[in-house]
């Protein structure tokens, strides 16, 4: 299996606000197996944030895809933002192992931050902070 990352280029009918984002894919084919993403925290307090989501399709988890998402998700998100933050579930090692070796630190843990299945999961908060006064 061989897939290749992308930005992902917003159709000419989608808003502004899409286009502005950072928004990667990974295609095997032309099948999309995977993404990334880093959209604006909110207020402008916040402006200097970002928040990371990514998610890849089992099949393709442990190849390295996950790590050239992000990796070219964070390239192109620290050209906006100084502070890019994640929510990862507490008992998921692999891409808490993935998002250490690209520098994200653990900040707090969050208590029965999510319910599956009726059951209540931890999720850490991870962020990485990049400024050039440091």
């Amino acid at each position: 299996m061989s897939a290749h990352v992308k930005p992902a280029n917003p159709q000419p009918s989608q808003d502004a606000y899409t286009k502005e984002h950072t928004q990667f894919v990974a295609l095997e084919l032309d099948r999309v197996i995977g993404w990334c993403d880093v959209l604006p925290k909110g207020p402008p307090v916040h402006a200097h944030c970002g928040t990371l989501g990514m998610g890849l399709l089992p099949e393709f988890r442990g190849k390295g895809i996950g790590k050239e998402l992000l990796l070219s998700a964070l390239r192109h998100a620290f050209e906006k933002f100084t502070r890019i933050e994640l929510t990862v579930h507490a008992d998921n090692a692999p891409a808490i192992a993935l998002y250490r070796s690209a520098g994200f630190k653990q900040e707090g843990e969050m208590q029965d931050a999510v319910l599956i299945d009726g059951q209540y999961k931890n999720a850490l908060l991870m962020a990485i902070v990049r400024r050039s006064d440091r």
